[in-house]
């Protein structure tokens, strides 16, 4: 049944509709189309089928973007064609720019920001470099970002399930003599091209930035045919433009195979139920075709009376073809949409409330029949290849009808490969080398500065600065008791300014990651924090949003490009005349090194003028506590056993110093104190068989992480190690050092890695990293130093110059 709501949003049940056919695609494509007839049964919701009507099928929402109507005696028909409602993510522009690598978490919370739209990750993806990213629409930005991250989804109302390959491994054969009604194959050599020029951002004097070209292996089979040069101001780098020509380049056949096949589940067999995705296999011997393929594009057509198709057809892709013995994807030109209406709306849910309102709803919704064999089975009366099992030896989820459970509890415990929504607790828990984790929480990542680079951060009756400068521009500035603000004036241009314009990097170095954090309250919506690097002769900059209303903390993170030689920042309003009279208030700022935004400390040069009013004390309070000319004692009333303090200091007899961190940690106990500062190297250097001296360095040839140059060992007595290192690499590959972290027993958990593509000892190759090793345990530890590359047959080069146990 269609479901047909208008433009002012009434509803009504539709009927009277012929040759309803959906169409579906791996890429994400779906698409209705039928023909409506006038009947008496349909009058009221006839004439509310127009543009831009949203038609609800099977849960689905698609929006009406043509209609065609023509004549029919006394009245006339529509032929009705609606595409999903995702495709209304067109009309929705994205005037933000941002350059630099980027996670796939990261780059989703761009796109989708401000929709209705939530996601899950399944598999891994990694981290992509984006030059420009952003000035189109959220559609338009959404396709780049699945090509680039060469991601596949599913989607299910609003909510993403994102895999690296979308679908089932079935045992499904689509057979000549058996299901198989037609078949036609086609090979398309139109649009094949071999070889692809590209030029980027150009100069004022007609010559390129950068310009590349690219010519695909296949020339050798196809000769070489010229593409439609690439041209777009947006690239600076080779490395952005070539994986364009790439992607741009078509340098393989059209080929698809389309069955019409007997679909038996309106007959009582609906075992068979293909799917986007899926891996099948095709057997058709007359055309000597024996293959495993994949289900690319569904076309089903529905009658009124029926929830089960009565014709399907399905292309079919990825199979092994004679002539280029490659195997190729299939992908659909891009319609173009125009639209009208934005029809999202925020739903007012945190990510584990989704979790949960997704999961009720979806049991809630679902249409099982309960079978005993075996246990208890529920079965989707949709598709009866998902089922959940039930008996004696634990609970099993199946997407392919009870051949394999992927996921399932059982005594002996508890498989997941699909990924678990919200949170999830035990207590012994091994991570894989799969893992993902939120953007700036990869803990093989996270690299903590150790400092806070504004001074008077605090804002508590100061102003903050950076590098002992600030400014103001079009906005007046205020002082409050523990915060301080700026009021704009002249919407046009009005900020706060944290630096001087100048070309000083303020402490920072290019290619540094900084986090920037602070909590604010603002009056306004879409205030901005922009980051302003000095490349030669230009100011650029990049913004991130902060709306926070009321009091919240706001945090983000930016790679200071190469190439930078200045760099200062801004909190800035909207240009918009809204902002007049409104306000932005701030304060606990800090401007870090690394990808994590820890808890607020002062800069350094700060710290003395900063009073620790939490002194936390273990031993009961006294029960005598006296002041007078002779100072002031406390005690228990036991004379010989107190505290006192004059102005000679502090004397305490029969008792102790006990001193505790603010992470809980003990430093000082019974006036003994437990911090030793000291790692002790391994004597003779630890190191395992693939690791050689070279000089001063300690070279490796290897991608294993577990080659060891040297190990330290000491007590967990402090938070971080401060470590300054040199590192650089041959032929410029990408050279790794890796910082475990054990007990002295054994085990190894990767803490920190080193990066570096330095060719040579004389270039700037010293890093220091700050180790964050949690809070103190005062157990023994074992921190191993570990060389690796990313091509065995050159050397990685590594040693250490400084280490030492801080805070």
């Amino acid at each position: 049944m269609l479901i047909i709501t208008d433009i002012a949003g009434n509803t009504e049940a539709l009927t009277g509709y012929k040759g309803l056919k959906r169409y579906r695609n791996v890429s994400g494509e779906k698409t209705l189309a039928f023909l409506l007839l006038p009947t008496e049964q349909n009058q009221h919701s006839f004439h509310m089928v127009q543009e831009e009507s949203i038609v609800e099928f099977k849960g689905e929402e698609y929006r009406i973007k043509q209609i065609s109507e023509k004549p029919r005696g006394q009245t006339y028909t529509k032929e009705v064609v609606a595409i999903h409602t995702l495709f209304d993510l067109i009309d929705e522009h994205i005037y933000e720019v941002r350059n630099g690598s980027m996670t796939f978490q990261a780059f989703l919370q761009f796109v989708f920001v401000g929709t209705p739209y939530t996601w899950d990750i399944v598999d891994t993806f990694y981290a992509a470099d984006w030059e420009n990213l952003g000035d189109d629409n959220r559609l338009s930005l959404f396709q780049d970002g699945l090509k680039r991250y060469k991601a596949e989804f599913t989607l299910s109302g609003t909510h993403f399930t994102f895999k690296q390959k979308i679908g089932n491994a079935t045992d499904f054969q689509f057979r000549y003599s058996y299901n198989i009604k037609t078949l036609n194959k086609s090979v398309n050599t139109n649009n094949l091209s071999t070889y692809i020029k590209g030029y980027g951002k150009q100069n004022e004097d007609g010559s390129y930035v950068v310009q590349s070209e690219y010519t695909s292996p296949n020339y050798a089979i196809f000769g070489i045919r010229h593409a439609k040069p690439v041209r777009d101001e947006r690239y600076t780098t080779s490395e952005g433009l070539n994986e364009r020509l790439v992607t741009e380049l078509k340098d393989t056949p059209d080929l698809s195979i389309t069955l019409d096949f007997v679909d038996l589940r309106r007959a009582g067999f609906p075992y068979d139920v293909p799917g986007e995705g899926d891996d099948v296999f095709l057997i058709y011997e007359p055309m000597n075709l024996d293959l495993e393929t994949r289900i690319m594009d569904i076309t089903e057509e529905f009658t009124e009376s029926s929830e089960y198709p009565i014709k399907t057809d399905v292309t079919l892709a990825n199979f092994r073809n004679n002539m280029t013995d490659k195997f190729v994807e299939f992908s659909r030109t891009q319609k173009q949409v125009n639209g009208i209406l934005d029809g999202s709306r925020k739903i007012p849910y945190n990510a584990l409330d989704d979790a949960v309102k997704r999961a009720t709803a979806a049991l809630q919704a679902a249409q099982t029949e309960l079978e005993f064999e075996n246990g208890i089975i529920a079965r989707d009366k949709n598709n009866p290849n998902f089922l959940v099992l039930f008996n004696s030896n634990g609970i099993g989820i199946s997407r392919d009808g009870g051949q394999t459970f992927k996921e399932a509890l059982t005594s002996d415990g508890f498989v997941a490969s699909a990924g678990v929504i919200g949170q999830f607790a035990a207590n012994n828990i091994q991570i894989g080398p799969d893992t993902t984790y939120e953007p700036g929480y990869d803990p093989t990542k996270i690299k903590v500065g150790g400092r806070n680079f504004i001074t008077e951060s605090s804002a508590n009756n100061v102003y903050p600065k950076l590098a002992g400068t600030y400014a103001t521009s079009r906005a007046t500035p205020f002082l409050y008791s523990d915060y301080a603000g700026i009021e704009c004036i002249d919407y046009t241009d009005a900020y706060y300014q944290l630096g001087a314009l100048n070309a000083d990097m303020k402490g920072f170095s290019a290619g540094d990651v900084i986090t920037f954090s602070g909590y604010f309250a603002n009056d306004i919506s879409n205030a901005l924090v922009t980051f302003f690097y000095h490349i030669p002769n230009t100011w650029r900059e990049a913004s991130y949003e902060i709306n926070t209303s009321p009091w919240g903390k706001f945090s983000c993170s930016f790679t200071i490009p190469e190439g930078t030689t200045g760099f200062m920042m801004r909190i800035v309003f909207p240009r918009n005349s809204s902002s007049n009279g409104k306000s932005i208030r701030f304060k606990n700022l800090q401007l870090e090194k690394g990808t994590l935004a820890t808890d607020w400390a002062p800069a350094p040069e700060d710290a003395p003028a900063q009073i620790k009013n939490d002194l936390r004390m273990t031993a009961p309070l006294p029960t005598s506590l006296t002041m007078n000319q002779d100072g002031i004692r406390a005690s228990t009333g036991t004379s010989d056993k107190y505290a006192q303090m004059d102005y000679r200091g502090l004397f305490i007899n029969k008792g102790a110093v006990q001193i505790q961190r603010a992470d809980g940690y003990n430093v000082m106990v019974d006036g003994i104190l437990k911090n030793g500062f000291n790692l002790f190297s391994a004597y003779p250097p630890f190191r395992t068989e693939g690791a050689v001296q070279v000089g001063p360095w300690m070279k490796v040839a290897t991608t294993n992480r577990f080659e060891t140059i040297n190990s330290y060992t000491f007590r967990h007595d402090s938070r971080y190690i401060l470590v300054q290192f040199g590192l650089y690499t041959d032929n410029a590959i990408m050279g790794y050092m890796s910082f475990d972290l054990s007990d002295v027993d054994g085990g190894g958990a990767l803490i920190n890695l080193g990066t570096s593509t330095n060719n040579g000892p004389d270039e700037d190759g010293v890093y220091g990293y700050l180790l964050d090793l949690g809070v103190p345990t005062g157990q023994l530890k074992r921190l191993n130093i570990r060389l690796y590359g990313s091509d065995p047959n050159w050397g990685v080069y590594g040693r250490i110059l400084y280490l030492s146990q801080e805070g």
